[in-house]
């Protein structure tokens, strides 16, 4: 099975956009990537008068494992911090 490579792949059907988490390798856990495509797509939906409703789900088998721990761990690394990357995630709710 193949899969786009992108780590969010939107959808519209009539008033319903389907966003689905792409990182099925990873199953579908979060990253920065990721919930950074989420935050654009959920702000883009909400400003669509024509989307009424959004599915989010997650490709392959699972839905989404939660945080990247991989990723999570390397943050420092890349000059981030944990707490930076939770607030990310706590926006989209």
């Amino acid at each position: 099975m193949t899969y786009n490579r992108s780590p969010l792949v939107m959808t519209q059907h009539g008033p319903t956009r389907i966003l689905t988490l792409n990182r099925p390798d990873r199953r579908n856990a979060l990253n920065d990537t990721l919930v950074e495509a989420l935050d654009t797509a959920l702000s883009d939906a909400e400003a669509d008068p024509d989307t009424r409703a959004v599915v989010l789900r997650g490709a392959d088998k699972s839905f989404c494992a939660g945080a990247d721990l991989q990723y999570f761990l390397n943050l420092h690394s890349r000059g981030q911090t944990p707490l930076g990357f939770l607030r990310k995630v706590s926006a989209l709710a």
